[in-house]
């Protein structure tokens, strides 16, 4: 009976940091610097703590959901919500949410006692992730759905180059966040 109920609460814990990063997530789209074609966001910076803090498979489930609620009608991504939200151009930096903590997670919780760098390195992998979906999404919405035409150069500068140094610092700060976690055991 010990073992069950033991089981029962370490899920229960796990359901609710998994739901905690979906509801930051959520709150990270309204803390925005708009940009020319994409925001800057604190989406990506929740994401890569989900996957420095949560197991993969909850790291990945906190952020599935968070799309999964957007999609069904909340206005909780930068520009709203609903169904429609798949054909804006923004769309392929969601998609990349789940994959960029998944990565994260099973890159940390494969490798104990990780130094601050390291983890840093991991979590900016996890960035380039968002940023590469996010970026070949933008193209394709852009070029074949809406036929403007913008050229490869100019996705590629306008979806990824400029959020680098931005990505790079969320990467930094979340990284020292999850090594002042660890160091309090607040991590599950």
């Amino acid at each position: 009976m010990y073992l069950y109920d033991s089981m029962k609460i370490k899920s229960t814990k796990y359901i609710l940091y998994a739901s905690i990063f979906t509801a930051l997530t959520a709150a990270g789209a309204f803390v925005r610097i708009p940009f020319y074609i994409v925001p800057v966001t604190l989406q990506t910076f929740f994401t890569i703590l989900a996957g420095g803090t949560l197991k993969p498979g909850w790291a990945f489930s906190s952020q599935l959901v968070y799309i999964g609620l957007g999609l069904l009608g909340l206005p909780i991504f930068s520009n709203g919500g609903g169904i429609q939200y798949i054909f804006h151009p923004t769309f392929g930096y969601l998609l990349a949410l789940p994959i960029a903590s998944f990565v994260i997670s099973s890159l940390s919780h494969s490798h104990r006692s990780l130094s601050l760098m390291q983890r840093t390195g991991i979590h900016i992998t996890g960035s380039l992730i968002i940023l590469f979906i996010g970026a070949f999404y933008l193209y394709f919405i852009v070029n074949i759905i809406s036929t403007i035409n913008y050229s490869l150069i100019k996705v590629l500068t306008a979806g990824i180059l400029v959020f680098i140094p931005v990505e790079v610092f969320k990467s930094y700060i979340a990284a020292w966040m999850v090594r002042k976690l660890e160091n309090y055991e607040v991590i599950p």
